[in-house]
């Protein structure tokens, strides 16, 4: 794997550390209330699917092995094209259901 790539994966797992510590004890209507703290995931969340954009142009191979890669990407884009259409709902979802498998594959990726 490349030094890109490997920079790439750590940037994306420290994202998604970042959110998940943003919102460790919170309830979801405390994120749904909390501008700053939906604001602070929105842009981990971000960093996170830019970061898997820019692997996959590099090293597609390794992006492949995220699950739901195109599904980050195309949040990510979301993020950054369309955020009327960003659902506070939605967004606390994913990160209570799919980023920690998120962070465990990248995790997983990275060398000791």
């Amino acid at each position: 794997m490349a030094h890109s790539a490997e920079k790439l994966l750590f940037d994306m797992r420290e994202a998604a550390r970042h959110v998940l510590r943003f919102v460790q004890g919170r309830t979801e209507a405390e994120y749904l209330e909390d501008v700053f703290l939906r604001s602070a995931v929105e842009r981990q969340l971000f960093i996170l699917g830019e970061a898997l954009t820019q692997l996959r142009a590099s090293d597609a191979a390794t992006a492949a092995q995220i699950p739901d890669e195109r599904v980050i990407i195309g949040f990510r884009n979301l993020l950054a094209h369309a955020y009327t259409a960003v659902d506070d709902s939605r967004v606390w979802d994913i990160v209570q259901t799919s980023l920690p498998d998120t962070l465990k594959a990248v995790e997983a990726l990275l060398p000791d």
